[in-house]
């Protein structure tokens, strides 16, 4: 019993010195370590998922909570479609079925993220319909818009994974709207334009979802739902490596520059990715209709429709969102590489340095100077009657059609 006992308070000694170590599981036997410095090791719970005394000290002393079912920190078992969550006893149970280009999450699965804290929910940029009143010259004008998620002070918003994208949206919705009730009429008021909210109007999101590798490390990945359909870009200039834009990223391609590119860039005709396209509206968009009735051939398709399409036919995909990547896939026809870049409502695609691109590792995209900010206060210099367009020259800056009031109001 003294040989015992003295075991015991050797090993409860050597748990208190290894308080702020992390356990590791062993994947085939579902046992808890807690290795020292020395590639010695305590062993917190059997293979059974009980924990011994050691364990009882550890997680007692640390105020963590242990979870005898499984190891929220051990990555999914991918099978196919499918996810399975690996239970400590060596069993797996069913966390979660792709389907429809969506995940589909059973109760282990949505009790796995739920125990996975914050790595556990997607954080969502959005951007929410306006009507905005202003006064331009003395005249009153009205006009229809959206609002960064930024310009409201909201910034991402945390939303749990475990549930089908329809259900995120509406979750989210839900928040934002709570939230702008409490502003009253106006949500926003800028020099002289006041934002409110438009019931009618679409919403649109930007997800950021951390996904864990085999390897256990994270990376995080963009999906834009943002309709493109620039006929020919205003501006590039301040983009990276745009030396090596293709050629057809500059053309005229009559407000659909998505599928122009890639059928001159891959050889493919026209007709068949517009197909293409016409599947993916209805797969991706069944349940949460973006487009609110109108086809994507008159607004231009999204992001993830040309990642999903390249998916579907084994072509790399590489995205940038400005300087950051936002996500990628790596495809079975390697000699087929999309690569581009999103800014605005355009798509240029890369030409050349695509191996560079490549190499690129996905990132949070970074918040740029293209969001609404609050400025001190509006300015009052007087400015000349407007005059027909006569083409670009020095000291010329251009602004989107719904922006101009309020550029002219900052100039």
């Amino acid at each position: 019993m003294a040989k015992t006992n003295a075991r015991l308070k050797r090993t409860f000694d050597k748990v208190d010195g290894l308080l702020d170590k992390e356990p590791t599981s062993v994947g085939r036997s579902g046992r808890l370590l807690l290795k020292a410095d020395d590639d010695t090791h305590v062993t917190l719970a059997g293979s059974n998922g009980k924990l011994t005394p050691a364990g009882k000290r550890w997680f007692e002393k640390t105020g963590k909570q242990y979870n005898s079912a499984f190891d929220e920190k051990l990555p999914l078992v991918r099978k196919g479609a499918r996810e399975f969550v690996q239970f400590r006893d060596g069993t797996q149970k069913l966390a979660r079925t792709y389907r429809d280009s969506d995940h589909m999450y059973t109760r282990a699965g949505r009790n796995y993220f739920a125990a996975k804290g914050d790595a556990g929910y997607q954080e969502f940029l959005f951007n929410v319909p306006v009507k905005i009143k202003g006064t331009a010259r003395g005249r009153q004008y009205d006009r229809f818009g959206s609002l960064p998620s930024t310009a409201l002070d909201m910034g991402p918003m945390k939303v749990p994974i475990a549930m089908s994208m329809p259900e995120k949206e509406e979750w989210l919705r839900g928040k934002v709207l709570e939230e702008i009730a409490k502003r009253g009429d106006s949500i926003l008021d800028v020099s002289s334009e006041s934002y409110s909210y438009h019931t009618e109007g679409a919403w649109s999101y930007s997800v950021l979802e951390s996904r864990v590798a085999e390897d256990g490390s994270v990376a995080v990945e963009a999906t834009l739902d943002r309709p493109l359909q620039q006929g020919k870009p205003l501006s590039y200039s301040s983009l990276p490596n745009a030396w090596s834009f293709d050629p057809t990223s500059f053309e005229d391609s009559d407000n659909d520059c998505v599928v122009y590119q890639l059928s001159r860039q891959l050889g493919i005709d026209e007709d068949g990715i517009r197909e293409d396209f016409d599947r993916l509206q209805l797969d991706l968009y069944a349940d949460r209709d973006i487009y609110e009735g109108v086809s994507w051939r008159k607004v231009g398709p999204t992001a993830r429709m040309l990642k999903t399409w390249c998916e579907k036919n084994s072509y790399s995909c590489y995205l940038l969102w400005g300087k950051n990547m936002i996500s990628s896939f790596v495809g079975d026809k390697t000699h087929h590489t999309v690569a581009a870049c999103i800014w605005g409502d355009h798509l240029y695609t890369f030409k050349e340095n695509k191996n560079v691109i490549a190499n690129m590792q996905v990132r949070i995209p970074q918040v740029g100077g293209d969001i609404l900010g609050k400025p001190a206060r509006p300015s009052q210099v007087e400015l000349p009657e407007l005059s027909k367009w006569g083409g670009l020259m020095p000291g010329h800056f251009w602004a989107h059609k719904d922006e101009l009031p309020t550029s002219y109001e900052r100039w």
